[in-house]
């Protein structure tokens, strides 16, 4: 039996989606949160601008690596799918239909997040919804990553 890369470099790429997400979540509610934030925000910021400015960054770029990570390793495998290259084991219809809701609820959530976080840059009083609409969008995310497991590639 040989090694399947594409799958195994999509699984890396939903896995540092995870980290990605996991670490904004923490930048912005962890302990040590913002010492993380700080770091990963100085990546993108010049020395010259504060703390706050870099923390934001910080947390605004571990969501948008996730987002990429996890664009990037589901194009890889339904790219793949289409060439042939990869096959999955028949699933229930029901589970199949679960992970299709919920792997589109999170791209939308996503997307709603993102919003709403600029928003929130603006001053809109809509983006109080900024954390609990990130805390779905994670359920959803999670949610669909698990259902994921359960197609064996073949």
């Amino acid at each position: 039996m040989s090694m399947n890369w594409y799958v195994i470099f999509m699984s890396l790429l939903i896995y540092l989606a995870l980290t990605g997400y996991l670490t904004a979540w923490y930048i912005r509610v962890g302990k040590k949160g913002a010492s993380i934030g700080r770091r990963i925000g100085s990546l993108v910021t010049s020395p010259s601008e504060s703390d706050f400015i870099r923390i934001r960054r910080g947390h605004i770029l571990s969501a948008v690596v996730g987002f990429g990570c996890d664009i990037s390793g589901t194009l890889i495998m339904e790219i793949e799918r289409i060439k042939g290259r990869i096959k999955f084991h028949p699933v229930p219809p029901a589970l199949d239909w679960f992970h299709l809701i919920t792997a589109q609820g999170a791209l939308y959530l996503f997307l709603v997040v993102m919003i709403l976080g600029f928003l929130k840059r603006k001053g809109a009083a809509i983006s109080r919804y900024h954390y609990p609409v990130a805390k779905i969008f994670f359920l959803f995310w999670f949610s669909s990553s698990i259902s994921g497991w359960f197609y064996r590639v073949h």
